[in-house]
This record gives C-alpha cells, structure tokens and sequence, in this order.
C-alpha cells in the first residue's frame, strides 16, 4: 500500500496505472478474435484483451498485477501449468490443448517468452475437435491419397512404426539431410521425427498418437516449431485413426506464415511504428520489469525533448519530419549499454531506460546521448541540426511505479529546456532547480503578452470532397525582439514554468474569437480551432476563459473547437473532462489532435464529447515507405473507428498529391497540410477566401 503521506494522487497512480498500460496494450490486439493475456516474470497479469476477460470470466481490473496461480489454481500440476513454466524456462514457445471445465470446451494454448514475460494466445478448438471426429470416419481414403496431399503425411502403425510416406514428407527429409531416415518403412516415427522438436513438443505427440492408437482419443492435433535450415519452421501436426488396428495418418501442415504473423500483431501493439522503438505501453512494462527486479540497482530514466524539431517539421513538412525522428532513433540506440533501451513516448520525446545506473552515470549517459546530435542530419539535400534538453531520474530504494519515474525526468527536461535548451538536468524530487529561472523567463514572456509580440497563423482546413473551408487553426507564434520568430515548443515549456500557460491561452482565445467574428462580419462566417493545453495550470479555468472570449468577441459557441492532442490527455483526461462537456453542451467543438500517434486510452477518450479526430500526419506514410501499407490500414481502421463514434475525421500534413489521394481514399473528411493551404495573418484571410471563391474550390 502506498505511503498515506503521498495523497490520494500518488496511491491512484500505484494501483491504477499498471491497469491503464494493460489495457493500451489490450486494446492495440481486439483485431484478433482469440483471447490474448500478458503476464511478466512472476507470473502476474499485465496484458488481458476483451475476448480473454469473457474466457476467464473476470474483468481486467480483477486480473491485471495478480499472480496468475492464486487467481486459478486449479492450472498448478496440470499440463498447463507446466507447459508455460517450461516455456520460460527454455525461452521456447510452446503450443498445447487444454480442456477447461467450466465450461466443457477444449482450447489450444500458444505461449511465446520473451525477456520480459510470456505472452499466451488461447483459441476455441472444440468444434475442432469435433469435426475431427467426423473426419476419423473418411480416415481409410486418407490412406490411399497420401500423395496428392499438399502437407508432408505418415501412416503409422499403432506402435508409431512409418508404414508410408508422400512426396512432401520425402522433401523435409531433404530439407534436413535425413531424407532416407525419415522415409524408411519400419522407421520409428517417434525415433525419426520426434528428435527435431523440443522435449514438451515430442511428449506431446508421443502421447497424443498413442491415445489414437489405442482408441481412448478420436483425433489429435499440436503445433510445434522445427529448426530447419537455420530458420524456424512452425508444423500443424495433424492425426487421424484409420482403423480398428490403430493405424493413424498424421500430416504436417506448415503455419509458419500464421505464427509470424501473430507475432507480428503482438510486437507491433508494442512497438512505435515510426521508428520501432518500444512505445508508451511498452515501455512502462519494461521500466516496471526493471523497478521489480530482485537485487537490482538503481533504475534512471532519462526523458528527452528535441529542441527545434517542430520548426523542421512546420517548415520542410511532415515526411521530413518522419525521416528525421528515424534518423535520430539510430543515433540514440548507437549510444546506449548493452541493457538500456531506447523508446520512442511519441511526437519528439524520446527515453532511455537503464539497468543499474546511479545519477552520476545518468548525468554521463545524457552526455553521450547529446553527442548524437554534434553533427548536423542529413535528409535528402537539407543538412539538419537538432540539439535536446534531456531531464534524469533515478529510481528510490522503494517500488515506485514507472509513470512516476517518467514523471520526475518530463519535469526534470522542462528544467532544462528553461534554463538552457542543449541541457540536462537531474531531477532532485523537490522545488526543482529551473525554478531560479522564472523570473527571467516570466518577465520576457510578460513583455511578449503586455507589448504584443505574439502573433497568430490560421491554416485552412478543408471539405476534401467539395473543396469548401470547413475552419481554421490558430497557430501561436512570438515574435521575439531579439531570437526573431519562435515556434511555440520553444517558450511554452518557459511558460509552464512562470505559471503563464494560463494567461498564454487566454490571449490566444481572445485574439482568434475576435478574428472570427470579424470574418463572419466580411461575409464569412467560419470556424476556429484554438490547441489548449490539458495541464492543470491551463485546464483549472477553461470554460470561463472560453466562455469569456466568445461574450467579449460575439462569436457563435458553435464556430469555436478547442484542440488537445492525445497524448496530452493521457496521463489524466478526467481534470478536464467536465468542462469540455460544459463547453460543449453550449456548442463548442472538441478536436483530439495527433489521433493514432498513442498515448492516451481509447476507453478514457470515449468519455469525451469528441467532434473531429485529427489524424496523426506519420499515418499518411511516403509512397515508398515499406510501412505504406500497414499505416493505410491503421489510417482505414481508425476512420472507421471515428465513425462508430460519431466524429468527424480531419487529416493533418497533407504534403503531396498522393497523400491527398490516400486521405480521401480512406474515407477522410476535412483534410489540412501545405498542399492546400499555408498558414497565414488573419488579415489575408479573407481576400484568399475572396480570390478563391472565384476560382475552382476543389484541393
């Protein structure tokens, strides 16, 4: 049980936080229709999708951190039970069926170890079985079609004598070098085959054909993994009773295409699908396989921020921004230890775990880390330089959970991008160090807000069916007396600090409902977009600052949208919830903005009174990127989603042709990027609007 002296906040984020890391993963694996769970070294729960809650016949939030023995132990001695320990203990996958009691049905059971844990996949197999059944009785023209079977197939005698083989059986001989062994009459079957197969796997076979044999079992199938010419080959081994003797035919399909392709299900909902760094999810699991350790030493964590990297991203567009981002993922794991890990949180914050790591070696580890970015990155003709503020915290003597720790390095990386962007800061646990810089930092944004050097950009975003003007967003910039001008990313983390994120967004809602009314007053009534910051300092008094703008401005709840990225609301939605419902109840709109990058839960943004999701730009990939394809498949699904929930769909970073061709293609409404129009002073707005209501409105 948490320290009571931690309050309410530190005990929620103890116990409910594993649970919202479950359920990201869980909800990442609900394509597949078997029932998947999760459980980490110790056998406790971390992973339980939909379809295993309703087999197991509890919630996740009964299942997720309990040990899986205590929950059922009627698995300990049973095959089950030791299959999977042997799965761990061998580092092997294993595959077994099982019948489960409760509710009379057999299930086949796949679990694949990893480093950190075991993942097990059950499926349904009793209408298996028992078409298996049916099949026993077609089982004699089995044995006279040997040849024409496409699987490598034995006939067996009851004592698992080889009595005939086909052509395919001959060619896995080959395959291994033993072509003569395993085709020989009067060859044991068990002898001959059974030697390529792990202990458990052979054991399995062995007594599944003898059942055959001797009439106690109708039909028998187990999946098992060959080594076969340095590669894993995954077999269905498939029998059937031919006879009263007990002669069995027993083919060997190959899956190895459905096994890869589960495991690439399962590491894809684990992993970023930019730069295949662990993401969010994942790396929770493994900061918290780390902290639960026995023995371990200190855990450090260090959260990185790249300085500069939106201005790249706004200026030479979104697939530079892609490249860039894989680019500096390469150079970052070039520079871990053999036990770290780099994983990518999302957008330009990246962070590396490491084992056994005080804060002296964090302090040395950033330093390393900053010498990726020493030289300039080269993508395509344009030659880069990124610099990063890097925030260290290592972990206490005591369990804490993984979130905290990430907490204590984002607000250890604030403090160094406040007090100097190209730093590191180690986190101290207490008034942080970056506070002796607010007042510098307070007082030139103070000067920036009272001596108007704030500017706003709205980019159009369009209707990409009828081409009309479906909005516009307002894009804050500072137009520094000295720097020139600053993009966002590189003073909202000082206005964080100086407590100005408040005061920054009501002059922002200010500045773009007051644009707005005058548009409509020219004749051109449109909607804005304002992006709100989900942090307390911001969020405390949202619907009266809004409600504010619109009474002082005139303009219609109904033409005004608050944008908050997804990951923004991730580690908390609920802060804000009731007054976006508040808002919306009068006409306000809700984007969520970067939609599909990760980060928050999918179950917690249903709560939410979602208008328009804004895709995420990574999914609308380059034509040659080989992630092309499976990003139009995300793109597609998560349209299909923002349907089934009554939104809207809003494509952001349309840079080309084509990627204007995929948006559409997958059923995107409202489409916004450089290619149709670049952001621009409110007072142009309304002769663009001028000049292209004369001309061809289609994109």
């Amino acid at each position: 049980m948490p320290d009571a002296a931690n309050g309410e906040e530190d005990w929620r984020i103890s116990w409910d936080a594993p649970l919202r890391t479950a359920r990201a993963q869980a909800a990442a694996l609900t394509s597949t229709t078997d029932a998947v769970c999760r459980v980490d070294r110790e056998w406790r729960f971390t992973l339980v999708n939909a379809a295993a809650e309703r087999l197991l016949g509890r919630p996740a939030d009964e299942l997720v951190d309990q040990r899986v023995w205590d929950l059922f132990p009627r698995w300990v001695d049973r095959d089950l039970y030791r299959a999977l320990h042997e799965a761990v203990e061998h580092r092997v996958p294993v595959n077994l069926f099982t019948l489960e009691a409760r509710w009379r049905r057999w299930f086949e059971v796949r679990a694949f170890p990893d480093a950190t844990g075991l993942s097990v996949f059950f499926r349904d197999v009793d209408e298996f079985r028992r078409m298996a059944q049916e099949q026993a009785a077609r089982t004699e023209l089995l044995r006279a079609a040997l040849e024409v079977s496409p699987a490598g197939t034995v006939l067996l005698d009851a004592d698992g004598t080889i009595l005939a083989t086909n052509r395919q059986w001959y060619a896995f001989g080959e395959r291994k070098g033993e072509a003569r062994e395993l085709r020989a009459p009067g060859t044991s079957y068990h002898d001959a085959a059974l030697r390529y197969v792990t202990p458990f796997d052979a054991r399995t076979i062995h007594r599944g054909l003898e059942a055959l044999a001797a009439g106690t079992e109708d039909a028998f199938a187990h999946d098992c993994a060959v080594p076969v010419e340095g590669q894993l080959v995954w077999f269905h081994v498939q029998a059937s009773r031919v006879d009263d003797a007990g002669r069995m035919v027993v083919t060997h399909t190959d899956i190895t295409h459905r096994v890869q392709a589960e495991e690439a299900a399962l590491w894809r909902a684990r992993h970023d699908h930019l730069t295949d760094l662990p993401n969010r999810a994942h790396l929770h699991e493994l900061i918290a396989g780390a902290l639960r350790r026995p023995g371990r030493g200190p855990v450090t964590v260090l959260f990185m921020d790249l300085d500069g990297f939106k201005a790249v991203n706004d200026s030479l567009g979104h697939e530079v921004g892609d490249e860039l981002l894989r680019h500096v993922a390469a150079r970052l794991s070039a520079r871990t230890r053999g036990d770290d890990v780099v994983g990518r949180l999302g957008g330009d914050e990246f962070v590396v775990l490491a084992h056994d790591c005080d804060p002296e070696g964090g302090v040395a580890l950033a330093e390393r880390m900053q010498t990726a970015f020493d030289s300039p990155f080269v993508i395509g003709d344009a030659q880069l330089s990124l610099t990063a503020s890097i925030g260290i915290a290592t972990s206490d003597a005591e369990h804490q959970p993984p979130e905290q720790l990430i907490r204590q390095a984002d607000t250890a990386m604030y403090a160094a991008k406040t007090a100097r962007r190209d730093r590191s800061h180690v986190s101290t646990r207490g008034l942080p160090q970056s506070a002796r810089h607010r007042p510098r930092a307070g007082s030139g944004l103070d000067r920036a807000i009272a001596e108007d050097q704030l500017r706003l950009l709205y980019q159009p975003f369009l209707d990409l069916e009828a081409g009309a003007v479906a909005g516009w967003e307002a894009l804050l910039r500072w137009e520094h007396p000295e720097q020139g001008m600053l993009a966002p990313e590189d003073f909202l983390p000082l206005a964080e600090e100086a407590g100005l994120i408040g005061p920054l967004t009501r002059w922002v809602l200010t500045a773009a409902t007051t644009a707005a009314a005058r548009w409509a007053a020219a004749g051109w009534p449109a909607l804005v977009t304002v992006n709100i910051d989900p942090r307390p300092s911001s969020a405390v008094s949202l619907a009266d600052d809004v409600t504010a703008a619109l009474t002082a401005s005139g303009l219609a709840a109904s033409r005004l949208g608050l944008e908050l990225t997804e990951s923004g609301l991730a580690d908390d939605p609920g802060r804000i919830a009731d007054q976006l419902h508040q808002l919306h109840a009068v006409g306000v709109g809700l984007f969520i903005d970067d939609f599909g990058a990760g980060g928050a839960p999918l179950g917690r943004l249903l709560t939410l009174p979602i208008t328009t999701l804004k895709l995420d730009p990574g999914l609308l990939a380059g034509e040659h990127d080989p992630a092309t394809g499976d990003r139009r498949g995300a793109l597609e699904a998560l349209v299909a989603l923002a349907a089934a929930m009554g939104a809207d769909v809003l494509a952001e970073g349309i840079q080309t042709p084509q990627q204007l061709t995929r948006a559409r293609a997958a059923g995107c409404r409202h489409g916004q990027g450089h290619l149709l129009a670049a952001p621009m002073p409110a007072d142009r707005v309304v002769d663009w609007l001028t000049a292209r209501n004369l001309g061809d409105q289609r994109p």
